[in-house]
């Protein structure tokens, strides 16, 4: 299959002008190029997961899935750089993971923390109404 070196489209091999917008071909033009949706630059699937990844942390409901899409997204990130490709969707899938690490980390302080604390404060109260004259614990 030939290819206008114009305008992309697809042509006859025998064909002496592009059907689509009049380039001539001449032998030198002629190109026989792959197909221009197979060469064009894809989005990298990390830089989609990684912004699904952010975009879950500020949906209730949906937060729970932060951390096993930016894991996703770091995986494809790692094999799409080692192939040559972008970054950035390895970068924003590893600050996605750390952000919903802190996220879950805050919740947990601010809804056991209460609890945790009172109990701290009954044990160390009990402790100290458990102490004899003599220091001594019984």
């Amino acid at each position: 299959m030939k290819y206008c070196p114009k305008c992309g489209a697809k042509l006859r091999d025998d064909a002496a002008f592009c059907s689509e917008c009049g380039e001539p071909l001449g032998a030198s033009e002629a190109t026989h190029k792959a197909d221009p949706l197979a060469t064009a630059k894809k989005t990298p699937i990390s830089l989609i997961l990684g912004i699904v990844s952010v975009v879950c942390l500020f949906i209730p409901g949906l937060n729970s899935f932060c951390p096993v899409t930016a894991v996703i997204g770091i995986g494809f990130g790692i094999k799409e750089s080692k192939e040559g490709g972008s970054k950035t969707g390895l970068v924003i899938s590893i600050l996605a993971l750390v952000f919903a690490i802190i996220s879950f980390a805050l919740a947990l302080l601010f809804s056991f923390g209460p609890i945790v604390l009172s109990m701290a404060i009954a044990f160390f109260v009990t402790l100290e109404e458990n102490v004899n004259e003599f220091g001594v614990y019984f």
